[in-house]
C-alpha cells in the first residue's frame, strides 16, 4: 500500500493535479503519466536503474488490476471493471519497453546466487593442490646444496 501511494504522489507531483487518486492509476488516460511516475521512482539520482523496484511496482500494477477488477464486479460497475481489462492488456502491451530491463537484471542477480554457479569441490581442491605446489617450488632454493 506504502508503494502505491508513493506512486499515486508521484504522478500528482508530475502532473500537478492533487485530484488524482488511487483509482486514476488504472486509467488508460493516466498511462504516460503513469509511466514517467516508474521511471522516475526507479532512477537513482546518478541516473542508474533500481531494477528491484521497478519490477516491483510492475507486479504490483498486475495485482492491483485484479483486486480492482473483482472489487468493480463484486460492486456491479461493469464499466471500471472493463476498464481494468483494457488497462491490463495497455500495460501486457508495454511491459517489455518498462518493465523489460529490469526483470532481466533481477534475473542476472538471482542466477548469481545459485549453486549450480559455483565451482565443484574437486575442482578447487585440485587447483589448491596445484597453487601450493607451485608456491613450495618457487620457495625453494635450486642452488643450495
Amino acid at each position: 500500500m506504502r508503494l502505491l501511494a508513493n506512486i499515486v504522489l508521484e504522478m500528482r507531483r508530475l502532473k500537478q493535479d492533487d485530484t488524482l487518486d488511487g483509482k486514476c492509476v488504472i486509467y488508460r488516460d493516466h498511462f504516460q503519466i503513469l509511466e514517467q511516475s516508474v521511471e522516475s521512482m526507479s532512477t537513482t539520482e546518478g541516473g542508474s536503474l533500481k531494477g528491484g523496484i521497478k519490477l516491483k511496482i510492475g507486479y504490483l500494477l498486475k495485482k492491483l488490476i485484479k483486486v480492482c477488477k473483482g472489487y468493480c464486479i463484486q460492486i456491479k460497475d461493469m464499466s471500471m471493471a472493463e476498464e481494468a481489462d483494457r488497462f491490463a492488456s495497455l500495460l501486457d502491451l508495454n511491459w517489455d519497453f518498462i518493465f523489460y530491463s529490469a526483470q532481466l537484471r533481477c534475473e542476472q542477480r538471482s542466477s548469481l546466487r545459485k549453486p549450480k554457479e559455483l565451482p565443484k569441490e574437486q575442482d578447487l581442491a585440485k587447483l589448491r593442490n596445484s597453487v601450493l605446489f607451485e608456491m613450495k617450488k618457487l620457495g625453494e632454493d635450486t642452488y643450495k646444496k
